[in-house]
């Protein structure tokens, strides 16, 4: 009890002080190991802990999440995450003593005007790719014979290639240096494969490829868009709406600027 009350707490000041005033690295690893605690009350304590956490985090946490929480607890925690979505804006109602001393200063210093508040809510912020660091997979994309098989003739070879690429992404919590090795001219092929099922895992991948890597995306996949837009022209209504949801996950990163160029050329 005195652990699921300590949690209950913690929620609640992280909902007032913001998160940008605690360890965030050292929090995110105690409510981790603490969302498969064996006491039902901790758990689901842990699980509000990590929905108000996610309201400055936003899906990256539940990425980082994934490949360590069970799916039936995953379930929970996306359900506190539906009820906190990110706030860019949050703007704290308390402030600890360092950051209360920081707001008067700055607030003297623009002659009595309210300072706003930083949007990550006090403690000067944080950036969250110091909390949650990207990987670069490229050496093991390179070490799995990936980038040979997604180029084999058997269509058993070239899927198992593709969803190798994505067990690395969720491997590393779906967050990935903007460095793929030779995945680029390996996958492209892919888009125009003969069996229309792979073209489809392609697109899809393409689209867990842009959420992983984030803006750097429209450097390092570029060349993969234009082949992947040819398929918009596709008979089959379900390898047009798979062209759809990649380009919403594309544009949900970066902006939508290549792919209106690739379409007019």
């Amino acid at each position: 009890k005195p652990m699921s009350e300590m949690l209950s707490w913690l929620a609640i000041a992280i909902e007032e002080f913001g998160l940008g005033c605690f360890n965030v690295k050292t929090l995110l690893a105690w409510v981790k190991a603490d969302v498969a605690n064996a006491n039902a009350a901790v758990r689901n304590s842990t699980c509000k802990v990590l929905g108000v956490m996610h309201k400055f985090l936003g899906p990256p946490l539940g990425d980082m999440l994934k490949a360590d929480v069970k799916p039936a607890t995953m379930t929970t925690i996306e359900a506190e995450f539906q009820k906190n979505p990110k706030d860019p804006n949050f703007v704290p109602t308390r402030f600890s003593r360092a950051d209360a001393g920081k707001k008067a200063a700055g607030d003297a210093g623009k002659g009595g005007d309210a300072a706003p508040a930083s949007p990550s809510g006090g403690g000067g912020g944080f950036d969250v790719d110091d909390l949650m660091p990207r990987t670069d997979i490229s050496d093991a994309i390179g070490s799995r014979s990936i980038i040979a098989n997604l180029g084999s003739a058997n269509w058993k070879e070239r899927l198992e290639a593709m969803e190798a690429v994505e067990g690395l992404i969720t491997s590393v919590g779906g967050r990935i240096q903007p460095n793929l090795g030779d995945l680029v001219p390996a996958l492209k092929g892919r888009f125009a494969d003969s069996n229309k099922n792979l073209v489809i895992k392609a697109l899809g991948l393409l689209g867990k490829l842009a959420k992983a890597m984030g803006k750097p995306i429209d450097r390092a996949a570029r060349p993969l868009l234009g082949p992947a837009l040819k398929n918009l022209s596709d008979n089959k209504a379900n390898v047009r709406a798979a062209v759809s949801e990649m380009l919403t996950d594309w544009v949900s990163v970066t902006t939508a600027e290549g792919a209106v160029v690739e379409v007019m050329d």
